[in-house]
């Protein structure tokens, strides 16, 4: 199984995040595809723009879908992970 956070382990404030499983219940009833997809296209064309990139800023857009959904498809992995970790 590949970690999602490998060094949550480390991280200072595990010890006072006792509410991790309403906090992923809570961000997935919010943030859905729909919802990410409008946020990602609210960003400012010239924000992806790079000349070192050649991705278009529908490619690049699209990258931040397929990013933000699969850490998304992950929360229930992390919380496991940080609880796992204390």
């Amino acid at each position: 199984m590949t970690k999602t956070f490998p060094l949550i382990k480390d991280h200072v404030l595990l010890a006072q995040a006792s509410e991790l499983k309403i906090a992923a219940q809570d961000i997935l009833g919010v943030l859905d595809m729909n919802t990410i997809g409008n946020i990602i296209s609210s960003i400012p064309d010239d924000w992806l723009t790079s000349d070192s990139d050649s991705l278009s800023i529908t490619d690049m857009r699209a990258a931040y879908l397929e990013y933000l959904l699969a850490k998304i498809s992950m929360i229930n992995q992390l919380v496991k992970e940080a609880e796992d970790a204390r």
